[in-house]
């Protein structure tokens, strides 16, 4: 979220605000805990964007989160909680998700401890779980990304999937 919130992460005021590198981005994990980035760009700034995606994780892995961030993550969060109680689609979602992923629901003081803790524990996640190198993969016009990309990207696997005539999955 610190990352990727659509309006509030790192990625959206950094990458699309500040620098107009995208037209959208934002981050989310996976059913199976990978962090993803998507986003969509003009294929002449991916090289730029893939450049400033990375860095951004490499800030979080090098640098303390600030104090200010962590604070207004939990307080989104803590919002977020009360505004699903007043909504039952909503209140709904968090459950199945609950159940899909730990096999029973939380607590309210359980989701409100495991915010407290995450917003205090974040320095160490994101060495845990950014210190590596990202998997890319891009989807779009597959000649121009392959030649592109392995001239600023000489060493990296990349994997690319043409766009054009693919369906709408």
């Amino acid at each position: 979220s610190l990352l990727g919130d659509p309006v509030g992460g790192r990625l959206f005021h950094d990458l699309r605000e500040r620098q107009g590198l995208a037209y959208i981005i934002g981050a989310r994990v996976s059913p199976e805990g990978r962090l993803v980035v998507s986003t969509q760009a003009r294929h002449e700034r991916v090289v730029a964007l893939l450049r400033g995606i990375e860095a951004h994780f490499g800030a979080l892995v090098n640098q303390p989160v600030l104090g200010c961030e962590s604070d207004r993550l939990a307080e989104r969060f803590f919002g977020a909680m009360d505004l699903e109680s007043s909504r039952p689609d909503e209140r709904a979602a968090r459950l199945r998700f609950d159940w899909a992923l730990r096999g029973v629901p939380l607590s309210e003081a359980e989701r409100r401890r495991g915010i407290e803790e995450a917003a205090d524990d974040l320095d160490r996640v994101a060495q845990q779980y950014l210190s590596g190198p990202p998997r890319i993969v891009l989807v779009g016009d597959a000649e121009w990304l392959e030649r592109d990309l392995s001239r600023a990207f000489p060493t990296r696997s990349i994997e690319v999937y043409e766009s054009a005539g693919a369906e709408e999955p």
